[in-house]
């Protein structure tokens, strides 16, 4: 089975936008899903926005098991932090409300494993990076970072350590 989608008016719960997908399903279940935006908002519960640009992904779907070949996105008014992508393989898992990070890549340098499980909105999630460069119109600079962070519905408790390798401004 295969099925393109194309919406300039997409939405789904709190997310509205334009939408470009791709959907395969092989004879096994197994499916296979290539989504492209040049925008979609996130709408909170409070009434906050959150735009989100230049989305593409690839992925698939075996039962419980999640491949996110690649990624990519643009956050809105973010000047410092605005582009997340991934062109190495991340691994996800999802079960009963459960979300499993087995391995998700953050900007091809920075490894993040844990889970989250979405009922609750508790979860734990660790970030490794043996050396993570940044760099932006004021600074340059390398780091490691090892850093175990906590989150439930009051916040994010994080621990761990951020180490500075290198920088210039």
């Amino acid at each position: 089975i295969f099925v393109h989608a194309d919406s300039a008016n997409f939405a789904y719960g709190p997310l509205k936008g334009r939408l470009l997908a791709n959907v395969e399903v092989d004879p096994n279940q197994r499916v296979s899903i290539v989504v492209k935006s040049d925008k979609i908002i996130y709408s909170s519960e409070s009434g906050d926005e959150q735009e989100f640009y230049d989305i593409a992904t690839k992925m698939k779907i075996d039962g419980e098991s999640i491949l996110l070949d690649r990624y990519t996105l643009r956050i809105r008014d973010n000047e410092y932090i605005n582009r997340f992508y991934a062109t190495k393989p991340s691994y996800l898992g999802y079960s009963d409300g459960l979300l499993e990070v087995k391995e998700l890549w953050v900007n091809d340098q920075i490894r993040v494993v844990g889970s989250y499980h979405l009922p609750t909105q508790k979860g734990k999630i660790k970030l490794d990076a043996h050396r993570f460069v940044y760099k932006n119109k004021d600074l340059d600079l390398t780091s490691k970072v090892d850093l175990n962070i906590k989150v439930d519905r009051d916040g994010y408790y994080i621990f761990g350590k951020l180490k500075l390798l290198d920088a210039t401004s």
